[in-house]
């Protein structure tokens, strides 16, 4: 079976490219668990590039998408990929899983305006 990856910052500087495409047996379909160990063992610096990331202290910042679904924490070691799926690796834009919404005064902040 083949499994497509697109890997963001930092993670893609680690691998080399920002797709990478793994054949796997189609006998035990792999976990994003399993994909994790994949990378750590075949590309080098993967995995330092995985547990640290400047300026982020969370534990695992990343978040996980399955084909623009996003993958909860507690599904990582135990949602099967299927043939064809595309795993996304990405940091958040902002927030994460843990972190509160942002106050409604910053909401209420005018967006920057350039003087001309």
């Amino acid at each position: 079976m083949e499994i497509n990856i697109k890997l963001g910052e930092p993670l893609w500087r680690a691998v080399g490219q920002r797709r990478l495409q793994i054949a796997w047996s189609d006998d035990s379909p792999p976990t994003i668990a399993d994909l994790l160990a994949y990378l750590q063992g075949n590309y080098a610096g993967f995995a330092q590039a995985l547990a640290t990331v400047d300026g982020i202290t969370h534990v695992n910042p990343y978040q996980f998408f399955i084909d623009s679904r996003i993958v909860t924490a507690q599904a990582i070691g135990s949602r099967r990929l299927r043939a064809g799926e595309t795993v996304y690796i990405f940091l958040p834009a902002a927030g994460g899983w843990d972190c509160a919404p942002l106050p409604r005064s910053f909401l209420l902040i005018p967006p920057l305006s350039i003087p001309g």
